[in-house]
């Protein structure tokens, strides 16, 4: 096994372990009248359905670039999220994952309460872009356009989003 290899693969298992928790969390209630409604960064759609995206991740060491999207707003209590990532190398290019290799040249990962796809299996079809914006090291333009095994579609538009660090958000 390559350096690199052994590295993104260390990488991946610290992204994962933030999602192997899945709390049981309470009904959901109305926000109080006089609580603030945070407003989406963004949005993702899965099998048709439109998401908002309320909080978004990146970790970056040097040979891969990760970023995690979640319709939920508390890290400790995402039991829905997304995780998209390529090799730093590839950073600004559009990948053809149907050409590309899983899990070394693209990372993808998609779990909620009823739906989990590993990153263990290959994407059927579709492009990943990712590159980060001018000099600042936390802002991305992130486009996905995705077939899953199943055949379910999943997409993503971020444009110059400002991400908080991996490593800072889960202190």
């Amino acid at each position: 096994m390559t350096m690199k290899n052994i590295i993104c693969t260390l990488m991946a298992a610290v992204i994962m372990m933030a999602g192997c928790h899945k709390p049981v969390t309470p009904q959901q209630t109305e926000p109080e009248p006089d609580q603030a409604v945070p407003e989406a960064i963004g949005k993702y759609i899965f099998n048709g359905n439109e998401y908002p995206i309320y909080t978004a991740l990146y970790a970056y060491n040097g040979n891969s670039i990760m970023i995690r999207v979640s319709p939920l707003k508390d890290l400790k209590k995402q039991t829905t999220y997304a995780i998209i990532g390529i090799n730093s190398s590839l950073e600004g290019k559009e990948i053809n994952v149907g050409n590309a290799w899983h899990n070394d040249d693209y990372y993808f990962r998609y779990e909620d309460p009823v739906r989990y796809y590993s990153e263990y299996r290959k994407l059927h079809s579709g492009s990943i872009f990712i590159q980060r914006k001018g000099m600042s090291e936390n802002t991305f333009d992130i486009k996905a356009d995705l077939i899953l095994p199943d055949g379910t579609d999943f997409s993503l538009e971020l444009l110059s989003a400002e991400l908080e660090p991996y490593s800072q958000a889960v202190d």
